[in-house]
């Protein structure tokens, strides 16, 4: 399973979203704006060529290629309450 996600330093859901993945045992791979991907408008456009939309919030989530989301939308997919996690 290729997990990939988007982040940024400072963001409470992204500290999430990873945890769902470490919780899970299951490695994942991130791209963090500021630090892999410079500036905003070139995460804007690395991750719309990838969504095939545009998508500006943070964190998002694509396993094997296809956009899962945001913390919500990958806690669904886990069948994990977001609120659960620490």
């Amino acid at each position: 399973m290729d997990i990939q996600i988007y982040s940024r330093n400072a963001c409470n859901d992204c500290a999430k979203v990873k945890r769902i993945f470490l919780f899970k045992n299951l490695a994942f791979n991130e791209t963090r704006l500021g630090r892999d991907v410079l500036t905003r408008n070139e995460f804007v456009a690395e991750i719309t060529k990838k969504a095939g939309k545009k998508l500006t919030s943070l964190p998002q989530v694509f396993i094997d290629g296809k956009l899962i989301g945001d913390l919500n939308a990958t806690a669904r997919h886990f069948n994990v309450n977001p609120r659960s996690i620490p």
